[in-house]
């Protein structure tokens, strides 16, 4: 059974894992809880540009405005936008007739540490992310060699702007999304820590999300936000409406060295 992630929750989880800040750009931070600010309006155009039957029309897509800016010196503008699997008839999975899709098209935008105000575009994270047909896998690398006449690959994309050499990173790996169908649902446990204590919580039907190999394209200054390989689990809680992250794992390398930050929490 094809399996897929939700529109919004791709979209914030791409960008999570792309904004963890390193380290080393949180110390330069004041104040780390402004790591990461900004916005995200989302437009579900899928859910009120229906059909006669009360289906997404198709080639209609939901929106996402992104602006976030992060640590302070890089912003994210732009739009992603995703189209769902349309079927013409039969049992999911046959009479396929619109693939589902993301298309990224975000602006990244330098801003100088001793001004605020100064900012220079020098770049942008393009490209599509399909849903394999076969699998029902969102393949990052996807579109890869889709069309002879244009790059689709996911990648960030850098141009030359002073001591900062041009180059293109492209993303990699796999998202096994939420199941389409909830009937075989089971039960997962997990450990958290309320203050000192350690407490064990169970989801009755978790519906989980599993990161296999990503690999998070560097950029825009590569130095500071080198190419990071992502591995682990996001589990849903149908009772709570609970998001756990279930080891998360982002490796990198930072000034030479190894680096390994782990995300949990719900």
């Amino acid at each position: 059974m094809a399996r897929f992630i939700s529109g919004s929750m791709v979209t914030v989880l791409l960008l999570a894992g792309f904004f963890v800040v390193p380290q080393a750009v949180q110390a330069q931070a004041a104040d780390t809880k402004d790591a990461i600010v900004g916005t995200m309006d989302i437009v579900f155009s899928t859910r009120q540009d229906l059909d006669e039957k009360g289906k997404p029309k198709a080639g209609v897509a939901d929106k996402y405005n992104v602006n976030l800016t992060v640590g302070k010196t890089t912003n994210f503008s732009g739009v992603i936008s995703r189209q769902p699997n349309l079927f013409g008839g039969g049992l999911i999975g046959r009479g396929r007739t619109q693939a589902a899709l993301y298309k990224f098209d975000l602006n990244l935008i330098a801003i100088s540490s001793k001004d605020s105000t100064k900012k220079k575009t020098v770049g942008k994270w393009v490209g599509w992310m399909p849903l394999d047909e076969q699998t029902g896998v969102l393949k990052l690398d996807g579109s890869r060699n889709a069309d002879p006449e244009k790059d689709h690959s996911l990648r960030i994309a850098v141009d030359p702007v002073g001591k900062i050499e041009a180059f293109t990173d492209n993303f990699a790996g796999k998202l096994f999304g939420k199941a389409e169908k909830k009937d075989n649902l089971v039960a997962s446990t997990y450990k958290r820590f309320v203050g000192s204590k350690e407490v064990e919580i169970t989801v009755k039907r978790s519906d989980p999300m599993r990161f296999d190999g990503i690999e998070i394209a560097a950029g825009p200054n590569r130095a500071e936000y080198p190419r990071a390989l992502v591995n682990g689990k996001l589990d849903y809680d149908y009772e709570t409406g609970n998001y756990f992250a279930d080891n998360i794992r982002f490796i990198y390398t930072y000034d030479g060295k190894p680096v390994e930050d782990v995300m949990t929490g719900t």
